[in-house]
């Protein structure tokens, strides 16, 4: 399949690295997840996901998720991130998500992430993310309008269409669900879309 992604071209590795710490320290007290998603996203696990003991969530940046996600499915959910400053929060690690421990392959039932367009290599990082699932783990990727309409940098450094995001997990996986949510601010209306995303049958 021919790439449909919109993937800024770092010079370097040590480039990649450097613009997502950057942004990283620049953006660490904020957050973008709301309530609503996690609730969403957990009401959907408990209900697919035959048993949840342990999870992981990718480029957490100040590990709220993380945080969240352990009181709501009261289990061992723990994050990564590949700033240096992961070491400031409680189950976080140090670690660029295209990368995996070897005990995590086939052992992990819940994974998510709301950092999916930080990937420099977004096709190679979905795989790493569907090995360490179990059979009947689910994968939790978040999309919204930015990841689409946004000016590709060396941080946000890949850009596509909800129907494009379907497209590449439908090429190897297969897309279970797709949870909508929406918040209403300031007389507008935000919606997200959160991909559930299960090894095929």
């Amino acid at each position: 399949m021919e790439s449909i992604l919109r993937i800024y071209k770092h010079k370097s590795y040590e480039e990649y690295l450097a613009a997502q710490t950057k942004k990283n320290v620049r953006k660490l007290s904020r957050r973008w997840i709301w309530g609503k998603d996690i609730r969403a996203i957990t009401k959907h696990a408990k209900a697919n996901i035959p048993s949840i003991d342990f999870g992981i969530c990718h480029g957490v940046r100040n590990g709220l998720e993380v945080h969240e996600f352990r009181k709501h499915l009261e289990t061992n959910i723990i994050g990564t991130e590949i700033s240096h400053t992961a070491t400031q929060f409680e189950n976080v690690i140090q670690l660029d998500f295209h990368n995996i421990k070897s005990e995590w392959v086939d052992n992990v039932d819940f994974i998510y992430s709301n950092s999916f367009d930080h990937s420099s290599n977004p096709e190679y990082c979905v795989d790493q993310w569907m090995k360490c699932l179990k059979k009947d783990g689910i994968c939790y990727i978040h999309w919204s309008k930015d990841h689409n309409i946004r000016r590709l940098d060396a941080a946000d450094c890949f850009a596509a269409t909800r129907d494009e995001y379907q497209a590449l997990f439908n090429q190897k996986y297969h897309v279970v669900d797709e949870i909508e949510v929406k918040r209403v601010k300031r007389n507008r209306t935000y919606k997200r879309v959160v991909f559930a995303i299960k090894h095929g049958s």
